[in-house]
């Protein structure tokens, strides 16, 4: 079909009312010439029917004025296909015009347009547009536009985008990334996030971290919120030095479920200072194996109680035998009556006025027969008072043959 406009020329089609504009078809755009197009207003533009603004070749899109490009409407921009767009002369274009391109149009975009737009425009790129970009089209980003992504952009950025950034995301920025595109980063990305960077990391990024993520992230400034948001399987990917380096108030971030998944050379990291520190909840999670890591000798006797009844077999005898009496108080009636023979029998002469007249009680008939005589012949009066009819019973001849008189009678129930 012929179109109306071939026998028009440039200054009669500039002079098409709005309502001729309106009526001409598809296939009278398809013949609009490139001398016809720059003759077009802005309200001429703004007639076009979205359902045909299609047939416009892009020699033609070109040829449209910086004063007639503005006339676009939303729904002839959201029509214009991605080779239109990349004729298109986006500089005049609104923000509010950007927006409105589909997702499959921006890939029209090129480079230079996109290096081009300024903030306002940038502004006006949807998510879904940001997210369609190519890696290309997100490298063209200036130094001076990225800084400019709202959070909401941001959030639209892949891994793939996100390492097509010449230029890095402020904290705030970095905080709107998605969890999974966090999750995807590489460990050169992640050991590249700055010391302004990090703290911008929400629970929920740094939930979706691996252990191989954090084990390349640099943990100094992660706050104790950060760090108790690491999952049970990430927090392996902390190194020793990390763990001795942490702040008593990062080390208070730690959950009893991160504590409990910490390996015995993360426990053995931590620091005289740091051990002090624990909390009653964080060293009831820790593992018999795990107490057998831990620096003890820093320990309160508040702490040592916090102990589960099953994590006190990992205390060694040296572990036992170097307990000061204000250490050995700590321990529950529950936690001594848990302590086997090799453990309770490496306790000196010296350190039996911490066992109380409770924990004394709370020995089991097993564990009283198996009292070395050396040791039970230091119980004094109190302690021995304490004894059970049960516990009495359980004595053999040898170790009531190594009490005094004063002793036995002590022991009378």
């Amino acid at each position: 079909m012929t179109s109306i406009l071939t026998n028009l020329s440039a200054a009669q089609v500039g002079i098409l009312t709005t309502s001729q504009i309106h009526s001409l078809t598809g296939s009278d755009w398809a013949g609009l010439s490139t001398a016809q197009a720059a003759a077009l207003t802005s309200g001429q533009i703004q007639a076009i029917t979205p359902s045909t603004i299609v047939s416009i070749s892009s020699a033609a899109i070109q040829a449209l004025t910086t004063s007639a490009v503005p006339g676009l409407t939303g729904t002839e921009m959201a029509a214009l296909t991605s080779t239109q767009v990349g004729a298109l002369s986006t500089g005049t274009l609104t923000s509010t015009q950007l927006g409105a391109l589909s997702v499959a149009s921006v890939a029209g975009l090129t480079t230079a347009d996109i290096a081009a737009l300024s903030t306002t425009q940038l502004a006006g790129l949807s998510k879904s547009e940001v997210g369609a970009l190519n890696t290309v089209q997100i490298g063209a980003l200036t130094s001076s536009q990225v800084p400019s992504l709202t959070s909401t952009q941001v959030g639209a950025l892949s891994v793939s985008q996100y390492g097509a950034l010449g230029t890095s995301l402020s904290s705030t920025q970095l905080g709107a990334l998605s969890a999974t595109t966090v999750g995807g980063l590489g460990t050169s990305a992640v050991a590249a996030l700055t010391s302004t960077q990090i703290p911008g990391l929400s629970a929920t990024q740094l939930a979706a971290l691996s252990s191989t993520q954090v084990g390349a992230l640099s943990t100094g400034t992660l706050t104790s919120t950060q760090l108790g948001a690491l999952s049970a399987t990430a927090v392996a990917g902390l190194t020793t030095a990390d763990i001795a380096a942490l702040s008593t108030t990062q080390l208070a971030g730690l959950s009893a479920k991160e504590v409990s998944s910490l390996s015995t050379a993360q426990v053995a990291a931590l620091t005289s200072s740091q051990v002090p520190n624990l909390s009653a909840t964080q060293l009831a999670a820790l593992t018999s194996t795990q107490v057998g890591a831990l620096s003890t000798a820093t320990l309160t006797s508040t702490q040592l109680g916090a102990l589960s009844a099953t994590s006190v077999a990992g205390l060694t005898t040296a572990d036992i035998a170097a307990l000061s009496t204000t250490q050995l108080s700590g321990l529950s009636g529950k936690e001594v009556a848990a302590l086997n023979t090799a453990q309770i029998n490496s306790l000196t002469t010296n350190q039996l006025p911490g066992l109380t007249t409770a924990d004394v009680a709370a020995l089991s008939t097993y564990q009283v027969t198996n009292l070395s005589t050396s040791l039970l012949s230091n119980f004094s009066n109190p302690q021995l008072a304490a004894f059970a009819y049960s516990q009495v019973a359980a004595l053999t001849s040898a170790q009531t043959g190594a009490l005094t008189s004063t002793q036995i009678q002590a022991l009378a129930v």
